[in-house]
């Protein structure tokens, strides 16, 4: 999987033709996606969490005083429960496959998971394919069709463009961004597979 000169503006044709073409994997390139899926699903399954902290993923939340409450009394909160824990280690398993698509296709992807750090508060960023800023996000079909129309950006009920901003306002001294000042997300329908790239 040598990254060539592609363009991200292809990326979802490049990602569906590795998918329809069936072509073989390399051994290091399987292994690593599994390492990835291991990882991912170790934090939400096994690993103990220290105390919640303001972090680039809960910076859109639209309740200031839920957020409040989940940070400094996060022992009042109730637990998950075992099937919304299930429910949300889909979106990171799709993540992981759909990076591992990207890279297969041919598009560089770099910077998976960097630490981003501003006044304090931080967050990993999911990846820099072809040198921009690029969110992998899982959607449900009706959440899927208002990133592909565009309706998104009017109406952000998870607080996704705050964290992508978040991202995007350390861009100006990264060298992996060839895009400053511009971010999209890469979702796939969690139903239906499609993708797009918003």
């Amino acid at each position: 999987m040598v990254p060539t000169n592609k363009s991200i503006d292809t990326l979802v044709t490049d990602i569906y033709k590795v998918v329809a073409e069936k072509k073989e994997f390399s051994k290091e390139a399987i292994q690593e996606l599994a390492d990835d899926i291991a990882k991912r699903l170790s934090f939400m399954l096994i690993q103990e969490r220290g105390r919640p902290t303001l972090r680039a993923s809960n910076l859109g939340t639209k309740c200031m005083r839920q957020l409040w409450y989940s940070i400094h009394t996060p022992e009042l909160a109730e637990p998950l429960p075992p099937k919304a824990i299930i429910k949300y280690s889909y979106g990171h398993i799709l993540e992981a496959f759909i990076i591992f698509l990207a890279k297969a296709a041919g598009h560089k992807v770099e910077g998976m998971q960097d630490e981003i750090t501003i006044d304090g508060i931080s967050g990993h960023r999911d990846c820099v394919v072809d040198g921009r800023l690029v969110d992998v996000k899982s959607a449900s079909s009706r959440s899927f069709d208002k990133f592909q129309d565009g309706s998104f950006e009017k109406d952000d009920p998870f607080g996704y463009l705050d964290q992508l901003s978040f991202y995007l306002a350390k861009s100006g001294d990264d060298p992996l961004l060839r895009d400053k000042d511009i971010g999209s997300f890469l979702v796939v329908d969690k139903t239906l597979g499609d993708l797009c790239l918003s």
